[in-house]
């Protein structure tokens, strides 16, 4: 894995490697292993898994709120914040 101190981004050189390999049409796997650093997170520089995960949540926030469950026991159960759900639960209803 790419050197770098724990919480902190990766440098600007990992990532601009990383997006000139998947321009090249580079597989994500193989830019994991090439500049080392883990599929998520090239996948997060990406932004696939992040719309994947927001779409997962908000769902699964409007079916709790479906069944009763408040804002903030909805925010806990899911994983976001209590504002995240309200917003979600007023585009649904809108």
């Amino acid at each position: 894995m790419a050197e770098r101190p724990p919480g902190k981004p990766y440098p600007r050189a990992i990532r601009d490697r990383a997006a000139a390999m998947r321009a090249e049409g580079a597989t994500a796997e193989v830019v994991g292993v090439a500049i080392g650093v883990h599929i998520d997170t090239i996948h997060r520089w990406n932004g696939a898994t992040l719309r994947g995960d927001l779409a997962r949540k908000r769902a699964e926030a409007l079916a709790h709120l479906a069944e009763g469950v408040s804002v903030r026991e909805t925010a806990r159960k899911v994983g976001c914040t209590p504002r995240s759900v309200m917003r979600w639960r007023d585009e649904g209803e809108a």
